[in-house]
């Protein structure tokens, strides 16, 4: 080697140790960028030169500028903040729900319960006093608005939740594109494996990151740097491609998830969009359902007793609230089928035997129909389905079919559906209430009031054989349990994501000690290779002017 040989070995220890300070720098000033991981300049020998049988190195050869990462935690945080998300959802809604129903400050509907069945006791007390009486409708319209006010809180509740979803669903369509487009850019830059995309490894990570605690989904990387992403059974992203996913509104007022125009909303457990799904379904088939069946088994218990009773104005076969409807909805399955259902009163010789219960009557044939108890599961009753009309009679519910029907055809009966919302006071005469059993004893006879009073403390088998304030305590425990729930889970699930993001920060946060370290080492060593070349030029000039 000649004496040239050092300028070289001087100006590659001066570029690489100026590389290394640009790297410690750019770790200073990201610091506190969310998602940044630390870089390192890894110094590799250069190739020797064989010099008289002698291998003399040649200074500084290639640098590689190392990310420090640590695949095995970023797994885990993906799947930790997929749980949060869900934990986070939860907690949010229940911890809502929970407020509306008030017990705690004694705003709740027990209040209005208790009150109302005590003005039928004080009736039963004096029942030809008009006082009593017309507290008794007062007491009953307060019950009423309760009910009504409750059962709109929990509805606009459900409407938030759908809305949320839609702008989940957004938000997740965001985050897949500008996955997409960074692997674009990885693949563009890493093409032949001459340099890592660090920078933007980062961004994509810290996106990938953010999309977990939306939806939970699989991914896997390409050997050409690029990530596959797949959620609801479907890929949203694959290579420089995103897909979006969408939502529609269905025949229940549902936002439903479609993916690749395929209905996804069953798969999606987890994540914000997960715990979201989770929450709207907790709502309608606890607290709203549970809510309605003991206003439709109240509304029911008190017609079927005061409709046999009289008033003292002798009437009789009066409703004290307005009676049960029935609520259909059909579901076809093709553009062929014409069939429809006829909208029916509950009979009133039927109102007895009525279960409370949701049905599904569903066409397994153009020609043959079942009916499901959507509560059970069970099948209550098969017939054969004639297209000129057919009457279904099953469990105090009568129904007429008719028109053209084809396979798989649903129709949904339900009598809790509209329980509340119809939920009104029947009797504008308090005269016509009645609380006699008997056209001849009347104005003194209580019996039919003490009868409707005693079915406050009945066990009603409409209400799994529970009274109407335990029924009612059993909705406000659920609610409250649920809401605990989600408070320890999303406690739990946020003290462990921050660990975990702890862990990741000791692996590939920045430390402003460890970089003001660097920054003095690589300093020195930039002036030591630029002292080498001074000192080569020296020596160069001695040896021209000998």
């Amino acid at each position: 080697m000649s004496i040239m040989g050092l300028f070289d070995i001087g100006r590659s220890g001066i570029f690489a140790n100026q590389l290394a300070l640009r790297v410690t720098s750019n770790n200073i000033a990201n610091v506190n960028t969310p998602g940044y991981s630390r870089q390192d300049a890894i110094m590799k020998v250069a190739s020797p030169v064989e010099l008289n049988g002698k291998h003399l190195g040649r200074g500084v050869g290639d640098v590689e500028i190392r990310r420090s990462f640590d695949s095995f935690v970023f797994l885990q945080i993906l799947g930790q903040r997929t749980s949060y998300g869900s934990a986070y959802s939860l907690e949010s809604g229940l911890s809502q729900v929970e407020q509306i129903f008030n017990e705690v400050q004694g705003f709740g509907l027990s209040g209005f319960m208790e009150e109302y069945f005590n003005a039928w006791q004080d009736l039963a007390t004096n029942p030809e006093e008009s006082a009593q009486r017309s507290t008794l409708l007062t007491k009953a319209q307060a019950f009423v608005n309760a009910a009504k006010q409750i059962e709109s809180d929990l509805v606009r509740n459900v409407k938030f939740v759908n809305d949320e979803i839609g702008d989940t669903v957004d938000q997740i369509n965001v985050i897949t594109k500008n996955i997409a487009t960074i692997n674009g850019k990885i693949i563009g830059i890493e093409a032949g494996g001459a340099e890592t995309a660090n920078v933007f490894r980062d961004d994509r990570e810290e996106l990938m990151k953010n999309l977990s605690e939306l939806v939970d989904y699989d991914w896997s990387e390409a050997s050409d740097g690029s990530v596959t992403i797949v959620a609801g059974r479907r890929s949203i992203v694959a290579g420089i491609t995103s897909y979006d996913l969408s939502t529609s509104i269905n025949l229940e007022g549902d936002r439903d998830v479609y993916n690749g125009g395929v209905k996804a909303t069953s798969f999606f457990q987890s994540g914000q969009l997960g715990g979201l799904i989770s929450l709207r379904d907790n709502i309608k088939t606890n607290p709203l359902f549970s809510l309605r069946k003991l206003t439709a088994s109240i509304t029911k218990e008190t017609n079927v007793l005061h409709y046999a009773g009289y008033g003292l104005d002798s009437s009789t076969n009066n409703d004290f609230f307005s009676p049960l409807e029935l609520y259909t909805m059909k579901s076809v399955s093709g553009t062929s089928s014409t069939a429809d259902i006829t909208l029916a009163t509950i009979p009133v010789a039927t109102r007895s035997s009525l279960t409370l219960d949701e049905y599904d009557i569903n066409l397994t044939t153009a020609t043959a129909y079942e009916v499901v108890n959507r509560q059970t599961g069970a099948t209550v009753t098969t017939g054969t389905y004639n297209p000129s009309g057919t009457t279904i009679t099953f469990e105090g519910i009568q129904v007429a079919i008719s028109g053209t029907a084809v396979a798989n055809d649903s129709f949904f009966i339900s009598p809790l559906q509209n329980a509340v919302q119809n939920f009104s006071v029947s009797v504008t005469d308090n005269q016509t209430i009645a609380a006699s059993s008997s056209l001849t004893t009347l104005p003194g006879d209580n019996t039919n009031a003490l009868n409707i009073i005693n079915k406050n403390g009945s066990k009603i088998s409409d209400l799994n054989s529970s009274t109407f304030n335990d029924y009612y305590a059993g909705i406000v425990s659920t609610v409250g349990s649920l809401s605990q729930a989600a408070s320890d889970s999303l406690s739990f699930e946020e003290n462990l994501l921050f660990e975990l993001n702890n862990r990741r920060e000791s692996v590939s946060g920045v430390s402003l000690d460890e970089e003001a370290a660097n920054l003095i080492r690589f300093q020195r060593a930039f002036e030591a290779g630029a002292r080498i070349i001074k000192l080569t030029d020296e020596l160069l000039e001695t040896i021209i002017n000998l």
